[in-house]
């Protein structure tokens, strides 16, 4: 009988939805719940059992209350609020309690409390993702089939992937040490044309220069040599 109640109110625990009212606060409670009534599982864990099943109980409760209150905006929100905010002090209880026994595991270099703690779902592993990761790879061995790490390793490998395709596509549009040569001495014969081209202009124009001169100065000795 007990056991069905519980599978009851982990299935009304489980729904998506949350109560609106102060859900800044509501949140975090009903939404970790269901992990800290796996605790009491864990060996470690075990001394908290009853304050852990009373606190699940109280938080099913509560969620109903809230969807009441969605409802019908009735004259028990002040309450509402008043034990929302005492649960959400035990809630913290047992966040602080794992994310403590998570460092501590790292720092003792413990790795089934570490994979105890990760799995928890009360550590916040996008945050601590490197440091997860880091710890991981000093114990492969002892560390296998963590979800949490499985995800990690599998996007780490997707970004190294996508960075060296990355790479690849740009080494592949850059021009290569031969192209740029080549390029190069292109552009030396290029200017030095240019220069050729100005100075067969130039020699050019002073030779029509000097023969407009020479024509010039023939023109003024004739004129001399025969006056009229």
């Amino acid at each position: 009988m007990i056991k069905l109640l519980f599978l009851s109110l982990i299935a009304t625990l489980l729904v998506a939805q949350n109560p609106k009212a102060y859900s800044s606060i509501g949140d975090p409670v009903y939404d970790n719940a269901k992990y800290i009534l796996d605790l009491k599982h864990l060996e470690e864990y075990e001394m908290y059992e009853v304050k852990i099943d009373n606190y699940f109980f109280d938080v099913d409760e509560l969620k109903d209350v809230g969807f009441k209150i969605d409802k019908t905006k009735n004259s028990y929100k002040k309450e509402y609020l008043t034990s929302l905010r005492v649960l959400s002090k035990t809630n913290n209880f047992f966040t602080n309690l794992v994310n403590k026994a998570f460092h501590k595991s790292i720092e003792n270099e413990d790795t089934l409390s570490f994979i105890n703690t990760v799995n928890s779902g009360l550590v916040d592993t996008d945050k601590y993702k490197n440091v997860i990761i880091d710890f991981y790879k000093k114990h492969p061995d002892d560390i296998k089939n963590v979800k949490v790490i499985d995800d990690f390793l599998v996007e780490n490998e997707r970004l190294r992937f996508e960075r060296e395709e990355r790479l690849r596509i740009l080494r592949e549009s850059m021009p290569s040490k031969q192209s740029l040569k080549e390029a190069k001495l292109k552009r030396i014969k290029e200017k030095d044309k240019r220069k050729q081209e100005l100075r067969e202009k130039e020699l050019q124009r002073e030779l029509k220069q000097k023969k407009l001169e020479i024509r010039q100065n023939q023109k003024r000795e004739l004129s001399y040599t025969n006056p009229h």
